[in-house]
């Protein structure tokens, strides 16, 4: 006996894979930064996810925390971030990896953050 899988079940699998990964990723930030989510329409957050995945499988960002990395600043910097050409060029030339580079921006981004007060009566 001969297992066969056909073209159209392995594109049924994988999209229930990416769906799965999407949904846990989407699960994670919202335990690591609820912000980043609260309020937004589900399905914008499902979208920007999903495009944000596939442009970590582009850019060769593979690791977790690399791709939470890029999710994060794509969700929190919009759907621009994504497509952004300046990021594409980083995120591609030489040097450190990708996930690397991707962790070292979402470093720079919280650092500077931190120096910016928000004052509570306003």
């Amino acid at each position: 006996m001969v297992l066969v899988i056909h073209e159209q079940q392995l594109k049924i699998i994988e999209e229930t894979r990416v769906k799965e990964y999407c949904a846990k990723t989407i699960a994670m930030i919202k335990t690591i930064s609820p912000s980043l989510v609260a309020g937004r329409n589900p399905t914008e957050v499902e979208q920007i996810v999903a495009q944000s995945i596939a442009k970590c499988e582009v850019y060769r960002i593979n690791q977790g925390n690399g791709v939470l990395a890029f999710v994060g600043l794509s969700l929190a910097a919009g759907k621009e971030f994504i497509e952004n050409p300046t990021v594409q060029t980083f995120l591609q030339e030489g040097g450190q990896d990708s996930d690397a580079k991707i962790e070292w921006l979402f470093n720079k981004v919280l650092n500077i953050l931190n120096f910016i007060r928000v004052d509570p009566e306003t």
